[in-house]
């Protein structure tokens, strides 16, 4: 049995600080169950600022923002028509993306600074697109989330309002904190999955991602996504998308899993009905443990998902977590939970009686 000798002031500090401030788990596996059918989607503040650096659209403001969704699965900044109006917006312009979490928002005067030097992230020189079928939210898609990395707490819920011109209604969304590419976030990762970025890029374009390591699981059958190397020729791609609130598989996988015939729920997606089940677990294995979704709720569809995917990893899966969404670097990093692990409280409890018995001795040898 090995004694310890001598205690140090920092020893102590170190015990007392793992003792009342708990440690994240790290590298230890992460379940969840429960999850939601749907889930929360990514509303943020943007600003749009001119050229010249000095205002932000529309012309003349200084402090102007709209209400947009941060999109992973889109390729571009597509715009709403309702938002391309108020801001005079116009196909192919081009603009410095400004985007900030509705945190930003101040909860009584409803105002948010959003400019040069603010703490949020931007994106410069970005092309906008007015598509022939536009969304009914402005999407910032891949030209700014290739960019940019961003905190999403799906425990965290921020809504501000109410807002005239949303006809009295309120803005709600996970709470984001968007960093630039360089930026260090305050992020305690536990694990750290792969990402592949894809598509073109250039002239407005931006990439998307497909995830590394993700397995369905029904019974003894499992669909899975490649663990490395590209996958362009395969038949197993998985979209990670902010912009879906659940997570989508095509049919013909749905039937090697056995998600066939009487659904367990249903769902309108787009306008059609979409039968939906419950699968045994979904898992995503990535550098430090696996992540694993119990009971994961998925909808079937026939048609193709993202141009080219399998299956649309949603934020329904996420409901319980922190991510860390790093565009520039293809990861997708999951919080650890913030609880001792068993063998700290161990180490915590024996460290500590050795320290109480030292200070009991010295206070003995100084009677």
């Amino acid at each position: 049995m090995t004694r310890v000798t001598r205690v140090s002031r920092s020893a102590v500090l170190v015990l007392l600080a793992a003792v009342f401030f708990p440690i994240a788990a790290l590298g230890d596996p992460i379940t969840v169950s429960g999850v939601p059918q749907k889930g929360a989607l990514p509303t943020m503040i943007t600003a749009f600022a001119n050229q010249a650096g000095t205002d932000v659209l529309p012309a003349g403001a200084t402090d102007y923002y709209v209400f947009t969704l941060f999109d992973t699965g889109s390729t571009r900044v597509y715009f709403d028509n309702s938002t391309a109006a108020t801001l005079g917006v116009s196909n192919g312009m081009i603009t410095d993306v400004r985007i900030n979490g509705l945190g930003a928002i101040h909860p009584v005067t409803l105002t948010a600074p959003i400019y040069a030097g603010q703490a949020q992230a931007e994106v410069q020189d970005v092309p906008v697109a007015l598509p022939a079928s536009p969304p009914d939210i402005t999407l910032i898609g891949g030209p700014v989330t290739n960019e940019v990395k961003a905190v999403i707490d799906y425990t965290t819920t921020i809504t501000r309002g109410p807002y005239a011109y949303l006809g009295g209604q309120s803005a709600s969304g996970p709470d984001i904190t968007f960093y630039s590419a360089t930026g260090t976030p305050t992020f305690n990762p536990a694990i750290d999955l792969s990402l592949q970025a894809f598509g073109s890029t250039g002239a407005g374009l931006g990439q998307r991602y497909w995830m590394y390591d993700v397995s369905f699981n029904e019974g003894a059958s499992s669909v899975a996504s490649p663990g490395a190397s590209d996958m362009s020729g395969t038949h197993t791609r998985f979209l990670y998308d902010t912009g879906t609130n659940v997570t989508l598989i095509r049919d013909i996988w749905a039937a090697t899993l056995g998600l066939t015939g009487t659904p367990d729920f249903t769902m309108t997606v787009d306008g059609t009905l979409l039968n939906g089940y419950y699968l045994d677990s979904i898992t995503m294995t990535g550098v430090g443990g696996t992540f694993t979704v119990l009971g994961a709720p998925v909808l079937v569809t026939s048609s193709a998902l993202g141009g080219s995917a399998d299956a649309i990893i949603g934020s329904n899966l996420f409901a319980q977590n922190r991510l860390l969404f790093d565009g520039s670097g293809a990861t997708l990093s999951i919080e650890g939970p913030t609880v001792p692990e068993p063998s700290t409280l161990v180490l915590v409890g024996l460290g500590m009686a050795g320290v109480i018995r030292r200070l009991r001795r010295a206070a003995r040898h100084r009677q």
